[in-house]
């Protein structure tokens, strides 16, 4: 796993299973059959996840999980993967997760 492609696709599957592990707390038919204060809860506990996700994220993918590094430093232990791209459906999903929020 020593280039981006791999690096990313890794990533990337990772967080599809999280999503497909989500689905099965707040799926849909399950949520309509709920009280919409325990509807709210399971999504704002799936959003915290996420949040979580996250932030464990950066720290490696960004070489921070030796100590803090100065800003200026090169970090040779960063992954060389776009945040953007492996964030497209995690994100899209948190976002769903809101929509539903307001929808309860």
């Amino acid at each position: 796993y020593s280039s981006q492609v791999r690096i990313q696709n890794l990533v990337e599957k990772l967080f599809n299973d999280v999503i497909s592990s989500a689905l099965h707390y707040v799926n849909g038919k399950l949520i309509l059959k709920m009280d919409p204060e325990e509807v709210e809860e399971r999504l704002l506990c799936t959003i915290q996840i996420f949040q979580r996700l996250r932030k464990t994220y950066e720290r490696f993918a960004h070489g921070q999980r030796y100590g803090a590094m100065k800003q200026d430093e090169k970090n040779p232990l960063a992954w060389p993967v776009k945040d953007e791209l492996v964030f497209n459906l995690p994100d899209q999903f948190v976002e769903r997760c809101y929509d539903m929020i307001d929808l309860a």
